[in-house]
């Protein structure tokens, strides 16, 4: 074994000693300099307008109901109709049919009769019969029932309305013989 010079083994360990504590020193490093960011102002938030109402159309009231009546565009009927009644109906020659009225008072004025609201009557007042109103014009059917209603000229409103039952054929050959 060759000897070793205690100088030399001192100076190994010295040199062991600083390597192994350079080594277990962190490093300095230079320090990063961070610049510090001053804060700014933020621009105040705006604000957002609410919704606005919009109003619905308000509703027109109606005037209140008055108590005075009403004049009506119809002229007003020459004879009492609320009392009259149906007094008879018929067959008339040429597939005609004939509906007659009867009232208290004796009969005036310009009628029409609306048969099954859509054939038109003529209406008459015979000399001989003053209370009554006769009414005719194309027979509309038979052996069924028949509205009608019978206007003053000029009105839309009816002063009399009712049906009639017009019979069958067999009843027809009776007025035609």
């Amino acid at each position: 074994m060759s000897k070793t010079s205690p100088i030399l083994i001192t100076a190994l360990f010295i040199f062991s000693a600083v390597f192994v504590s350079a080594g277990c020193n962190p490093r300095k490093t230079p320090a990063h300099t961070i610049t510090p960011t001053l804060p700014t102002r933020t621009p105040a938030s705006t604000r957002t307008p609410a919704p606005t109402i919009t109003l619905l159309p308000s509703e027109t009231p109606l005037p209140p109901p008055t108590i005075e009546p009403t004049h009506t565009p119809f002229p007003t009927p020459e004879v009492d109709f609320s009392s009259a009644k149906f007094y008879t109906a018929g067959f008339l020659p040429d597939w005609r049919f004939f509906i007659a009225i009867q009232a208290e008072g004796e009969m005036k004025g310009d009628y029409t009769a609306l048969v099954d609201k859509t054939v038109t009557y003529k209406c008459e007042i015979l000399a001989a019969y003053p209370k009554r109103l006769y009414c005719s014009g194309p027979l509309r059917r038979m052996n069924d029932w028949v509205n009608y209603a019978i206007y003053q000229t000029g009105a839309s409103q009816p002063v009399f309305q009712s049906k009639v039952f017009i019979p069958p054929i067999d009843s027809l050959n009776r007025y035609l013989r």
